[in-house]
């Protein structure tokens, strides 16, 4: 059989197998969690405001440039305390807010659909909400 025949036996088949494994990546992510927070800074703190999914109504934290700190749906948490597995029975939703020198950053570790979310602040001052899925106006 020559090479191109070859190629064009296997092509369908790498397709499928290619496609179920991308299924399967995004199924291991597991499920997106409901919620809404409206998140806002000024000079020194950042005040989270829960409007849905959440065991708090608000969370207000001094945070300097280059700190941060992890949030789920009951509150504070620490990243380096909560083992993997132990996420997944623990939390609806996982992530580590860290303060920029320009804004704020997101790192969704569980029940988002975003891995990375940031977002500027003009004159040091944010009002923006947040959910599963990304940035939202509300």
């Amino acid at each position: 059989m020559s090479t191109l025949k070859k190629s064009i036996f296997i092509l369908p088949f790498l397709l499928f197998f290619g496609l179920l494994n991308e299924t399967h990546a995004q199924s291991d992510q597991g499920d997106l969690a409901e919620f809404l927070i409206l998140t806002q800074t000024n000079r020194s703190s950042v005040i989270l405001t829960c409007e849905k999914g959440c065991d708090w109504d608000q969370l207000t934290i001094d945070l300097e440039v280059g700190q941060s700190q992890a949030v789920n749906q009951s509150g504070f948490t620490d990243l380096q305390s909560v083992r993997p597995a132990q996420r997944t029975q623990s939390a609806r939703f996982l992530f580590n807010l860290k303060r920029t020198d320009k804004g704020l950053s997101f790192e969704g570790k569980l029940g988002t659909a975003w891995k990375e979310l940031s977002f500027t602040c003009k004159y040091n001052r944010c009002n923006q909400y947040i959910d599963q899925k990304g940035m939202v106006e509300n």
